[in-house]
């Protein structure tokens, strides 16, 4: 596999973009802080302008991830978490199907789908990392640390 850089793609945001991802059907998902998501295809082409708007006003992206691929079948969920302490289990289509208030006290920063797509684990300004089932239920927190937690990841 080559990277490629394309700096002459269409400027689509114009803020920040906190949180890009791949999807399982190969898309780029880019999150920016004027509320919005975008899709795009691998060679920088455009699928959506504004696949998802994020309403809250007083909530900005901080990540995005897809649900792994399990069995073959590409996923149709993925996770968004949020600088209101929040995070949202989103389906293909851009519908919340679930929002979780208070996941975190300040943002939640981060967050990782297991390997079987069962569970997700997230990262806050308040230096919690908390595991949730895969439709949002709380099931425990791991730590609690003393500074913020920016990345987190399963292990392989």
């Amino acid at each position: 596999m080559k990277l490629k850089i394309l700096d002459n793609v269409k400027k689509l945001h114009k803020t920040f973009v906190p949180a890009v991802c791949w999807s399982s059907d190969n898309q780029v998902y880019a999150c920016s802080d004027d509320q919005t998501i975008s899709v795009w295809k691998h060679d920088g082409e455009i699928v959506k302008e504004n696949f998802m708007t994020i309403k809250d006003k007083n909530a900005n992206v901080t990540d995005i991830q897809w649900m792994p691929s399990v069995g073959g079948h590409p996923s149709d969920t993925f996770v968004i978490t949020l600088t209101d302490g929040s995070f949202r289990i989103c389906n293909k289509d851009g519908r919340v199907e679930k929002k979780i208030d208070s996941a975190h006290r300040g943002a939640t920063i981060c967050c990782a789908w297991s390997h079987e797509s069962n569970a997700i684990v997230t990262g806050g300004e308040d230096g919690a990392v908390k595991v949730w089932s895969r439709m949002g239920a709380l099931r425990t927190t791991i730590s609690k640390m003393p500074q913020p937690i920016y990345c987190i990841q399963w292990a392989p």
